[in-house]
């Protein structure tokens, strides 16, 4: 996409009525003919729908620094097109000067560990009848892997993984279902320096990353088999990081699924919003109730 056309895209996305919200990204996946074929793909987020202004990408890669933006940044659709360019690039630049002693550590692929670990839950019994990881002309899963590292404050970043996916019926037109399941654990740590996430050649960064995938696809593999409900009488309330911005939003939604290490969690976001979609959230450092009336 061009800078422009990007822009311009922004730039609608800031004074979009909230009157045409949807919620589409948190339903249940549709039911499909089994077994669904599974395929990664390397495109990336797009630049249209899955990152705000001043992200920065690392070069020839699919690992994407935010949290650096200036509150500022808000205020450039004020001035058209023009300011959204000029405030997505300088906020950019801000984003690369951040990580620049870092970047050697920040080249991951996570492509590849994605479809080992795939081949690993799906040959096991509970997921060997509803997916294969050959090519098919049937039902697809088109699943796009990409890392946001998200500054908490100016020193500290949260890393995540994103699944970004689609499920469609084989057919050319019809039955499609799009959502992402992000994945966060672990407490925030410095991206450089002793003891930080990119020290010992990004040892620290690895080890989050692969556990954050590996819980991701299990809990995206369990949502599309098995379709647990959406159900209004199961609202939870969970104070949580989100990518791409420092502060923790307090947000409530649906809990779909629970187990000793995590909780997957489908707040109620717009689907117009980056973050939409289906969070799977380490319980260790994670705050969460029974959502009350007035949430």
């Amino acid at each position: 996409m061009s800078q422009l056309l990007r822009a311009t895209v922004m730039l609608g996305a800031l004074f979009l009525s909230a009157g045409c919200a949807s919620f589409d990204m948190i339903k249940q996946p549709p039911v499909l003919k089994r077994p669904i074929s599974i395929a990664y793909s390397e495109e990336g987020p797009s630049g249209w729908t899955d990152l705000p202004l001043g992200a920065y990408r690392v070069p020839k890669t699919n690992v994407i620094i935010s949290g650096h933006q200036s509150s500022a940044i808000s205020a450039a659709g004020l001035f058209g097109v023009v300011g959204v360019l000029a405030a997505d690039a300088v906020e950019a630049e801000v984003g690369a000067s951040r990580v620049k002693d870092s970047e050697t550590a920040l080249h991951i692929d996570l492509t590849q560990q994605a479809t080992l670990d795939t081949q690993t839950i799906v040959a096991a019994d509970r997921f060997r009848q509803s997916f294969t990881l050959a090519a098919s002309n049937g039902p697809t899963l088109v699943v796009t892997p990409f890392t946001v590292i998200t500054f908490v404050d100016d020193k500290d970043v949260r890393p995540y993984v994103i699944l970004k996916v689609r499920l469609w019926n084989g057919q050319s037109t019809g039955g499609r279902w799009t959502t992402r399941y992000i994945a966060t654990v672990g407490k925030p740590a410095p991206l450089a320096g002793e003891n930080s996430f990119t020290s010992n050649g990004g040892e620290l960064l690895k080890i989050t990353l692969n556990n954050e995938l590996e819980r991701a696809i299990g809990a995206m593999l369990n949502d599309v088999a098995n379709r647990p409900p959406r159900d209004d009488k199961n609202l939870i309330t969970i104070e949580t990081g989100v990518p791409y911005q420092q502060q923790p939003l307090v947000l409530t939604g649906y809990k779909i699924a629970e187990d000793a290490n995590s909780i997957v969690f489908a707040p109620q976001i717009a689907d117009m919003s980056i973050v939409a979609g289906i969070f799977v959230l380490d319980k260790s450092v994670t705050v969460y109730r029974d959502a009350k009336a007035n949430d």
